[in-house]
């Protein structure tokens, strides 16, 4: 057998996207693999809410300190493993915000850096979510830039292998770390509230639309003027409701109104209930930062649906993304003629499902198994 001890800044059912990466991943990983164990350790600055209770799952949050680390470690070794550690590894869940306030975790580094002795052989895999922060000279992320990158290269040096989730960082990966090109895998991001093996038909959904994440995102259509435009192509496809998922956000209201839409806010849902609207709906509303597309939990939830993504812009696809191909922008889907638009939008929803498949949860547990199966291999 073999385990691997996953390290995040917090565990469900915490807020915590890298959690709930590392969580699923991991439980799909044992599906396929039923050989190898998955452990669980919370070790971010910020304290648990609610303790960790599940069997295999240690919450050292709140010290960020070495000894706390490997002792959580160890004692999850000694649950699932009856002690032994010679078939452990780390899989090591980065987001530096998530394990140091100034996203600078140096302790991390130094504590991997300076293994105990039972652990001196245990392979260390680590997941870049995040690489480090950049911004204007007046906001706090510029000033922290080089603290972060330096801990971001400590991590990629003393690791044995490295996984992130966007080509740009893989190769940047490369580069820092000496290692040859193309030996860092990128797959970015699966969906967080599930797969559907055959999503419904995109000629057969409800006449609905749905917006998810953050509610800086979903204000790029539900907010002041931008809500008209909105409004305007959800008559052209005969959409009258759009359920907001997740955080309430600014919404015009008589906007939409007037054009007989019906906002709903439902708040934060269970995965299954997300799921369930992603899947019915016509089109899914979507923002995030451009040229960061493959990071988006938003956008995979949409493509993981097969749900018709609408960006605000036509801007920043990268990661084998393409507008007018998986991808569509607000003002050019309007534009579309009415008789074309829908043969436009069932095609796309063929094809974000086919990108999807590419990166699906699957193909994540399966990469982790194998850049963590050399140690499990010469410990069998």
């Amino acid at each position: 057998m073999s385990l691997i001890i996953h390290l995040v800044p917090q565990l469900p059912p915490a807020n915590c996207g890298v959690g709930d990466y590392a969580t699923l991943v991991g439980h799909k990983l044992s599906e396929l693999r039923p050989e190898t164990h998955c452990g669980y350790v919370a070790c971010g600055h910020r304290e648990a809410e609610q303790p960790v209770r599940s069997p295999g799952w240690r919450d050292a949050t709140g010290r960020c300190d070495a000894v706390h680390l490997w002792r959580a470690i160890a004692r999850v070794a000694e649950e699932l493993t009856d002690g032994r550690t010679d078939c452990v590894s780390l899989a090591v869940h980065y987001s530096g915000y998530g394990f140091a306030a100034n996203g600078a975790p140096r302790w991390l580094a130094e504590a991997l850096n300076r293994r105990p002795p039972q652990f001196s052989a245990a392979r260390i895999v680590t997941v870049f979510h995040e690489l480090y922060a950049t911004g204007w000279p007046w906001r706090k992320a510029f000033w922290m830039s080089a603290q972060q990158r330096n801990v971001t290269i400590r991590l990629a040096r003393l690791s044995d292998a490295l996984v992130t989730n966007r080509d740009q960082s893989a190769r940047w990966l490369e580069e820092i770390s000496s290692s040859p090109k193309g030996s860092v895998p990128s797959l970015p991001v699966p969906s967080n509230i599930g797969e559907r093996c055959n999503s419904f038909p995109w000629e057969l959904r409800a006449p609905h639309a749905v917006a998810f994440g953050g509610a800086q995102f979903k204000e790029s259509f539900l907010a002041g003027r931008r809500a008209k435009t909105t409004a305007a192509l959800c008559r052209k496809l005969d959409i009258d409701k759009l359920f907001s998922i997740g955080p309430r956000t600014t919404v015009a209201e008589a906007t939409f109104r007037s054009s007989g839409i019906q906002v709903i806010q439902t708040g934060y849902l269970a995965a299954h209930e997300a799921s369930a609207h992603f899947e019915a709906a016509r089109i899914a509303l979507v923002d995030y930062y451009p040229g960061y597309f493959a990071k988006s939990g938003i956008l995979a939830a949409a493509m993981a649906h097969g749900t018709p993504p609408i960006f605000p812009r036509a801007v920043g696809a990268t990661d084998g993304l393409r507008f007018g191909d998986q991808l569509w922008d607000i003002h050019s889907a309007i534009a579309e003629n009415r008789k074309e638009i829908s043969a436009r939008l069932s095609s796309i929803s063929r094809s974000a499902r086919a990108w999807y498949d590419g990166h699906s949860l699957e193909r994540h547990a399966t990469l982790l198994a194998d850049v963590t199966g050399n140690l499990a291999a010469v410990n069998s």
